[in-house]
């Protein structure tokens, strides 16, 4: 996610990746299953975005940055979209 003004296939605000994630996980990708797939998202660090209406309880000053960007995302994840973290994955090689 980067705030760039501008939703597309490489930048765009919070709904928008979560969107774009979700339609990736019902789409079928070479023919692999979901559980063959993995996205990673990172987050600018310096981004923020103005807060949508149901986000604006985990706003601050009206802005959704690094942190509640990501917890935003992760609310607008369709069901099928398992979200993982660094810890999960360390826990998986250990």
């Amino acid at each position: 996610m980067w705030n760039l003004g501008r939703n597309d296939s490489e930048f765009g605000d919070p709904a928008h990746v979560a969107a774009v994630l979700n339609l990736w996980a019902n789409a079928s990708e070479n023919g692999r299953s979901i559980e063959q797939r993995v996205a990673w998202v990172p987050i600018h660090a310096w981004s923020s975005w103005t807060a949508p209406e149901d986000g604006k309880d985990i706003a601050s000053n009206g802005l959704l940055g690094v942190y509640s960007a990501a917890l935003y995302t992760s609310r607008k994840l369709a069901a099928n979209v398992k979200l993982v973290t660094l810890d999960d994955i360390a826990a998986l090689l250990n």
